[in-house]
């Protein structure tokens, strides 16, 4: 239960990004999400979930810490 409903957690705050990336690229702007995943990790997500905007592995915490 408590996994269904972090799943549910996430599932919703994409929609809020997807809806937010419009609202950016109509005033011009880009959205980056940036995650601790390995590439092959990300782009395996993004695929899965058809991400619209970019997502930059990090997973040395090189940019984000």
């Amino acid at each position: 239960m408590v996994g269904q409903r972090r799943n549910q957690y996430g599932l919703e705050h994409l929609k809020k990004l997807r809806a937010f990336y419009q609202e950016i690229l109509v005033l011009g702007g880009e959205l980056v999400f940036i995650s601790e995943g390995q590439t092959k990790d990300i782009q395996a997500f993004t695929s899965y979930f058809q991400i619209p905007f970019q997502l930059v592995p990090d997973p040395t915490h090189a940019v984000a810490t």
